[in-house]
């Protein structure tokens, strides 16, 4: 074997990447070499000796099986009997044949005295030929009784399973129904222990609307009425304790707007009279550089002027915490405090 040289053709063949070469050019050159390696391990034809044998076959081809076929000779083998009623021997293929005729034959089925069976299915007579316990006088009325019964069967068991599938419906339902019932008298019942408290200040039993709920709707605004009084209880002591000299027209909102009539926040122009609105936002107010609740003090040098809306983003702050503040967080604090302001007023 030389390589690169198909082992069947002889021509050229391919290198691989590996730098071997193939054995055979094609896959057609590869069928045919295996093809001669098996014929020549076969055997010969078992008619003309010559040839190999086909696959899985004694003989090389259809000719010289049907030859053969043509020389084999069919032996029957043949049963010596004598008949059972009339006594005359004879040949029979079976070795249960005890007649030599159909007559002989039906004599013995009379002399046996075989009773009339009915039919299972059509009740029609017939007399049974070789079982005396047959139910059916022939094969089809077996097959429709048969099928009669499976039918029988299959409806019955279809209906026992409809009949489980709706009781298990049912009671999947109740089951159901019954945990609907007691989930909403659970939800009825927490509801209520929920929204049933005692108040803190009167001891008196309200409706709550969330559980943090200490104290009800009235004492709640009654505590917020007085927190509001007594703030501006205490914002007036301020006021008069902070003052050096009582001079009302001088402190007034309008004197500080004809001094300087720009925002000291923003710097923008602000307005004042009856013919604007108090909820502006440059509406003029007088605002206190250092608040009271930090222990400013009011008096002119105190106070200027400020828009609404500086105003309430200020707060409590000083003039410098408030200018500190990103412009950012300062427009945010304006839209957050005015828009309040505006949404109540």
């Amino acid at each position: 074997m030389v390589d690169g040289i198909c082992q069947w053709c002889g021509t050229e063949t391919k290198r691989f990447r590996s730098g071997r070469h193939a054995k055979f050019c094609s896959l057609i050159c590869n069928q045919r070499f295996v093809t001669k390696l098996k014929s020549n391990d076969r055997p010969p034809c078992s008619m003309c000796h010559n040839a190999p044998r086909m696959d899985r076959s004694q003989f090389c081809s259809n000719e010289c099986r049907s030859a053969k076929a043509s020389q084999r000779v069919v032996i029957r083998k043949v049963y010596a009997r004598r008949c059972d009623v009339c006594g005359v021997e004879f040949s029979g293929s079976t070795r249960s044949a005890k007649t030599c005729s159909a007559a002989c034959r039906g004599v013995q089925r009379r002399l046996l005295m075989v009773p009339m069976a009915t039919c299972g299915f059509c009740g029609n007579e017939f007399r049974p030929r070789n079982n005396l316990y047959r139910s059916y006088c022939s094969r089809l009325c077996a097959a429709r009784s048969r099928a009669a019964k499976q039918n029988a069967d299959s409806a019955e068991r279809l209906a026992m399973q409809n009949g489980m599938k709706l009781l298990k419906k049912a009671l999947r339902q109740f089951q159901h129904g019954m945990s609907d019932l007691i989930k909403k008298s659970r939800r009825r019942r927490f509801e209520q222990d929920r929204r049933r408290g005692v108040c803190e200040a009167c001891s008196a039993s309200f409706d709550r609307n969330t559980a943090a709920q200490k104290i009800c709707l009235e004492c709640r605004v009654n505590r917020l009425r007085a927190e509001k009084k007594s703030h501006k209880l205490k914002r007036k002591d301020l006021l008069k304790a902070s003052m050096t000299v009582w001079e009302k027209s001088k402190l007034s909102t309008r004197a500080i707007w004809s001094r300087d009539s720009k925002c000291y926040l923003c710097g923008r122009e602000t307005v004042i009279g009856s013919k604007y609105e108090a909820t502006n936002e440059l509406y003029a107010n007088a605002d206190h550089i250092v608040p009271l609740s930090r222990g400013g003090k009011h008096c002119v040098d105190n106070l200027r002027i400020a828009c609404r809306k500086c105003n309430l983003a200020k707060s409590d702050m000083t003039e410098e915490e408030f200018l500190s503040l990103p412009p950012s967080d300062r427009d945010l604090r304006r839209e957050r405090y005015f828009g309040k302001v505006s949404a109540h007023g």
